[in-house]
């Protein structure tokens, strides 16, 4: 992980920290009091760091919780269009095999059609060869037809021919048994020829009435392939519509589910993203965390070794420090006004100190104003201070006080937005910046 640039500064600041106080012993050419000051003051600037950090923190938490949420969402969704693109994948099968069998039905219709009229064509062929014999039979039968009828005629006109007309024209018996034989033979023949054309048309006109019956049934059988295969077009028709409806609905779904895939990764890369500034953010919480550590084992050996002094020991108007505690705003501007001393945060009911030898000027033990419940104690020589958002008082107006004597508890009364001390030090009632005599 990329080392960010506060985790380096704080790195530094804790190594210049060490070297520069380790142990932090005093010495008469120390300024302990300047160098608290500073150490709080950086304190001060870690923990506003440290708590800008952790909002960080949970802001990227809150962001990673929210594209998670996405990204279970996204996913919800590619499964279920995975799920539609299965289905429709089994369908478009399904339908193709469809297809094909109502594509080989309609192949084999098909074929049959063909050959069925190539039979009717051939038929129809046979039918028209024995019109043909047919006509030419009439032809024949009406010219025999015709001979008999000029004979019928010959006979009326000439009279009947008997036996005797034969026998008296006959000149002998010789000639007698030629004409009879002729005339027979004549007779014989002619209604040979007419009895045998009358069977031949009967013939042909039976053959013409079997292949007109046999183009019919071929012709009722073409007909029942023909709307058996405008039924099997129709059906290929309707699922080659279908066909191409699935298809449109898989086209459909696969660019949803690349849109929803393409989402995802955009949403991953961003969950990446603030994965790693939260990586970097808890990384930088503990090099602050370890930092405000530091400043506070500093803080908190200083003021053991300023507590350690004897009176001889401290240098002229110095004061006592009030209270054990954090100190969390200094004296000077703050949110747009003057903040007139500096303010100490440590435990409810904490015990507060005079900061040297003095008398109780004012006591205040009500609740209104910006104090709260406070103490002023007057040093001489024009010096004041003042102890401030106190839960209880421990002295009344009047009383003399000693140096490191419990004259309050701390608390967070009046104006307040937590447990601290908020103490002044004035000169002949001008606020003065109270780390310069502690």
């Amino acid at each position: 992980m990329k080392v960010s640039k506060i985790v380096t500064i704080i790195l530094i600041a804790i190594s210049v920290l060490f070297s520069a106080s380790p142990g932090y012993a005093l010495s008469p050419e120390d300024n302990p009091e300047s160098r608290l000051e500073e150490i709080e003051k950086r304190l001060q600037e870690t923990q506003q760091q440290l708590q800008s950090t952790r909002e960080k923190e949970n802001q990227y938490l809150t962001e990673i919780k929210n594209l998670e949420a996405e990204l279970d969402a996204t996913q919800n969704s590619l499964n279920t269009l995975e799920t539609e693109l299965d289905v429709t994948r089994n369908s478009l099968q399904e339908i193709e095999e469809q297809l094909q069998i109502v594509q080989k039905e309609l192949e084999s219709l098909r074929t049959q059609l063909s050959r069925l009229r190539g039979h009717v064509e051939k038929t129809e062929q046979q039918l028209e060869e024995k019109r043909r014999e047919l006509t030419e039979l009439g032809i024949e039968l009406a010219h025999k037809v015709n001979i008999l009828n000029e004979r019928a005629v010959a006979i009326y006109k000439n009279g009947e021919i008997t036996y005797l007309n034969i026998l008296v024209g006959s000149t002998d018996l010789r000639d007698l048994a030629t004409r009879w034989l002729l005339l027979s033979r004549l007779v014989e023949r002619d209604a040979t020829i007419v009895k045998e054309v009358k069977e031949l048309r009967q013939k042909v006109s039976l053959q013409k009435e079997l292949i007109e019956g046999k183009k019919r049934l071929l012709l009722e059988e073409q007909r029942q392939i023909e709307e058996v295969a405008a039924a099997a077009q129709s059906k290929r028709d309707e699922i080659k519509v279908r066909y191409e409806q699935k298809v449109a609905l898989q086209n459909q779904i696969k660019s949803q589910y690349n849109q929803k895939k393409n989402l995802k990764n955009v949403v991953l890369a961003r969950y990446d993203e603030k994965a790693n500034l939260l990586a970097q953010a808890r990384q930088d919480e503990e090099a602050l965390e370890a930092l405000e550590e530091e400043l506070k084992k500093e803080s908190e050996a200083i003021r053991a070794r300023l507590s350690e002094r004897t009176e001889g020991e401290r240098p002229a108007g110095r004061l006592a420090w009030p209270a054990q505690g954090t100190l969390t705003s200094g004296f000077g501007p703050r949110w747009g006004r003057m903040h007139e001393g500096i303010d100490i945060a440590g435990s409810h009911g904490a015990p507060i100190i005079a900061a040297e030898d003095g008398e109780v000027v004012q006591v205040n033990e009500g609740y209104g104003g910006g104090y709260g419940k406070y103490v002023v104690i007057y040093h001489g020589g024009g010096l004041s201070t003042l102890y401030a958002h106190n839960s209880g008082n421990a002295v009344s107006v009047g009383e003399k006080v000693k140096r490191g004597q419990v004259i309050a508890y701390m608390g967070s009364t009046g104006n307040s937005t937590g447990v601290h001390l908020h103490f002044e030090v004035r000169i002949n009632g001008v606020p003065r910046a109270p780390l310069e005599y502690l």
